[in-house]
């Protein structure tokens, strides 16, 4: 899925990561790609190739983050990069796992929402409504 809304020059940037996904016998793949999971309850979707992201409360490391959401489930690849929000699942350890092998995992997905176009948001409308009214403030105040 990540493939398909990113160009055609990421599998040219990526050829390990295309070693992986076209090998079914292939294990494991760089530290530099990491992939989390959630569940989307929205009507939204989201799919946005790999992008840069900053985010204030993170410092100034920016994120490389690709997405891809629709309901229910929400897919985030991250490369050298931390998650763009703590609550995401991380599920880079199933590269571990052999193509058929069966294994019993637990899995304790966020439920989280999308109201927007932009990757690593998870905001609520309550929460992105809120920060419109203190936008609005701000100007105001200018």
């Amino acid at each position: 899925m990540l493939f398909s809304v990113n160009h055609a020059r990421f599998q040219g940037v990526n050829k390990e990561l295309v070693r992986f996904v076209l090998n079914r016998n292939k294990i494991g793949f760089p530290k530099k790609y990491r992939f989390f999971t959630y569940f989307n309850t929205s009507p939204q979707f989201r799919a946005m190739p790999i992008t840069g992201l900053m985010k204030r409360e993170r410092g100034r490391q920016p994120i490389l983050i690709s997405e891809f959401s629709y309901p229910s489930y929400g897919y985030v690849m991250t490369i050298d990069s931390e998650p763009p929000d703590d609550r995401l699942f991380e599920i880079t350890h199933f590269a571990r796992y052999e193509y058929c092998e069966l294994a019993e995992l637990g899995l304790d997905l966020p439920v989280l929402p999308v109201h927007t176009p932009f990757p690593g948001d998870y905001r609520t409308k309550e929460e992105i409504n809120k920060q419109i009214q203190q936008n609005k403030e701000l100007d105001a105040q200018q």
